[in-house]
């Protein structure tokens, strides 16, 4: 039986404004994501917060509208890179499993 997992939220709203390649408003991605409005908010929060996507707000009549778009991989910070772990000169201990009984000395 194969699993089947769904895009999250974030996930498609990145690729929904990678793959539009211009400007778009939250009604915009809530209509091109299917998402709700909570959902689509957290996601390009999440999503500004890593700098992943920027986002210009501009003045229309008595509204600020805000436009979202995609910033270069490069500053992208959600990745992680780590250092290869070294070798340690005096390796650790094995800790002994909890359900088992110590062995006797």
């Amino acid at each position: 039986m194969t699993r089947h997992k769904e895009e999250t939220t974030t996930t498609r709203v990145l690729r929904v404004l990678r793959e539009a390649d211009e400007f778009m408003t939250v009604d915009q991605l809530i209509a091109a994501t299917r998402r709700t409005r909570n959902q689509v908010w957290a996601a390009v929060i999440h999503l500004r917060d890593r700098h992943a996507i920027g986002v210009i707000a501009q003045q229309e009549r008595s509204a600020t509208i805000s436009y979202w778009y995609v910033l270069p991989p490069e500053q992208d910070a959600r990745t992680k890179t780590v250092e290869e772990r070294a070798l340690e000169s005096r390796p650790r201990k094995r800790r002994v499993d909890a359900g088992k009984p110590r062995p006797k000395r």
